[in-house]
């Protein structure tokens, strides 16, 4: 199947077919498509394999400057070829720091965007920053020279109370992966945008957090925030914290919240093919409302103490409704309440409070 999967990236590189002729091919390599049109059937030995990594790297690369996003299919083949095929992307793995012993108190947003690589932001104890971009440099012979180009193309810019990392080669920034870490003892606004990669955000304070991927998981690990946006295309998203004003959603991949919610808010949650689990942490004077609504799949609510106060199943006995509250004894008092609605279009949800 390797060789067939990059027969279809030669073609591709060689713009003998559209990006969508490919998606079809590897629709059919998979079984899922019986017939591909004559027109699509381009005889593999007209094809150079010379420069191959260039010329699809150019491909996406114009992909990408056109606004277009790297179809599903396509961008497991190029991760599943260039990982277990032994082609790689031709180029020398380098990396360049930036780094501050005492951060700057004006800096106080973050802006980062890749096209095929991660993005990874974290506060820590220390006062200063510290903020490392990677990427593979093509026409580099030695570490040295990939080294000095990667520097030469690089810079991290912080100006306007904004850090961001701005790349001037096409080539560099089609690889380019960035992980950042910065005094957890302030809040910033975080914007992550990734095409085709993972984004993880750690121990953030954030007054507006957003991130968003076309191709990629994305983790939110002990979060405190005002206002929260995570959406990716095709990946799993997991978050905890307290969320604030949040929406969650994936088209094509499961979602987990584990909420430890401080004062009250508001967290939606979708999904279109994955199930949704929703873990709700006791925490006096908290309590959650949650509007779990399914299409296709189940609801189960796995907290004994919760009180479910309705349940609505459609008359075709699919889909369902189910509104619960957990952690009623925070509505005492006057305590704060969160609000969750979840709805997944084909898959499970679970609600559960520990």
């Amino acid at each position: 199947m390797g060789e067939e999967i990059r027969i279809v990236l030669n073609l591709l590189a060689e713009k003998k077919i559209t990006v969508e002729e490919a998606e079809q091919l590897l629709a059919a390599l998979e079984g899922e498509t019986e017939t591909v049109s004559e027109a699509q059937r381009t005889d593999a030995d007209s094809v150079s394999t010379e420069g191959f990594p260039e010329r699809l790297s150019k491909v996406f690369t114009e992909m990408v400057d056109a606004g277009q996003e790297l179809p599903g299919r396509l961008s497991r083949a190029m991760e599943s070829l260039f990982g277990g095929f032994g082609w790689g992307y031709r180029g020398v793995s380098v990396e360049r720091c930036f780094k501050e012993d005492v951060c700057s108190l004006d800096i106080r947003a973050i802006d980062f965007a890749t096209r095929n690589g991660s993005i990874k932001v974290a506060a820590w104890d220390k006062p200063g920053y510290h903020v490392v971009a990677r990427a593979r440099v093509v026409g580099a012979d030695s570490e040295e020279e990939a080294e000095r180009k990667l520097a030469s193309a690089v810079r991290l810019i912080t100006s306007d109370g904004k850090a961001s990392i701005h790349c001037d080669d096409k080539l560099i920034v089609d690889s380019l992966s960035i992980e950042a870490y910065f005094p957890k003892d302030r809040t910033y606004d975080i914007l992550a945008k990734a095409r085709n990669g993972s984004i993880t955000l750690e121990n953030v304070n954030g007054g507006s957090l957003d991130a968003r991927s076309s191709n990629g998981r994305i983790a939110l690990d002990s979060i405190r925030a005002s206002r929260l946006t995570a959406a990716t295309s095709n990946g799993a998203v997991t978050a905890s914290g307290h969320l604030g004003d949040a929406s969650i959603e994936s088209v094509n991949g499961r979602v987990a919240t584990t909420l430890d919610y401080e004062s009250e808010g508001h967290l939606t949650v979708r999904t279109s093919n994955g199930s949704i689990r929703i873990t709700t942490l006791n925490r006096p004077g908290v309590a959650y409302e949650v509007n779990a609504e399914t299409i296709n799949g189940a609801i189960r609510v796995l907290d004994e103490g919760a009180e479910v106060c309705s349940d609505l199943r459609s008359p075709a006995g699919i889909g369902r409704k189910v509104t619960a509250l957990a952690g009623v004894s925070g509505l005492e008092d006057g305590g704060a309440k969160v609000k969750v609605d979840a709805r997944a279009a084909n898959g499970f949800i679970s609600i559960e409070s520990r």
